[in-house]
């Protein structure tokens, strides 16, 4: 449905939010053209308003930096000016980075101990009942890393210690190997 709207109205770069998508996909009414002229969104037409904006908006600054150096007639004055400011934005730029990346890490941390509480809470659960542990040594490391590694074999069979695990009633282990064991 979504595909014959957009071949409709000859929109040929478009994007959709994945929920939404996803709503509609579980509804059992069809979707009706007010709700997909809502959310179905031209990129085309998006991208051509984006670039006449950032056009006038560049014309704009070329225009004021011209008048700006036309009034000084002092070319080194201007180029210390230049300095200063970019010295100033680099240092706002830092800032709002270093805000959006402590925001980030943040979000993460506490994702991270929301996933332990729940662990936590359920771990019972988990050391009680049955379970399947898949263990492919190889794939922690790349192909590069792997290959100039010192004895990586050694240290690859060295996981074959995990099969100690199998002393747990509830759990099954499938080591997969790197080499054919005879």
């Amino acid at each position: 449905r979504i595909c014959q709207y957009c071949k409709d109205r000859s929109i040929f770069l478009a994007a959709m939010p994945y929920r939404k998508i996803a709503q509609f996909a579980v509804r059992t009414q069809p979707v009706s053209d007010l709700e997909l002229n809502e959310t179905v969104v031209n990129l085309y037409e998006l991208f051509k308003e984006l670039v006449n904006e950032k056009s006038a908006t560049k014309i704009q600054a070329a225009f004021k930096g011209y008048m700006t150096r036309k009034k000084h007639p002092n070319k080194q004055i201007i180029k210390s000016i230049w300095t200063i400011q970019a010295y100033f934005r680099k240092k706002v730029l830092r800032k709002k980075f270093e805000g959006l990346l402590r925001e980030k890490r943040l979000k993460i941390a506490k994702e991270v101990d929301r996933i332990q509480a729940d662990l936590r809470k359920t771990w019972k659960h988990y050391t009680h009942t049955n379970r399947m542990v898949i263990h492919v040594p190889s794939l922690s490391l790349s192909q590069e890393q792997r290959l100039t590694s010192e004895h990586f074999l050694t240290r690859q069979f060295s996981q074959l210690a995990r099969l100690c695990d199998l002393r747990d009633p509830h759990l099954s282990i499938i080591f997969i190997s790197p080499l054919q064991i005879p």
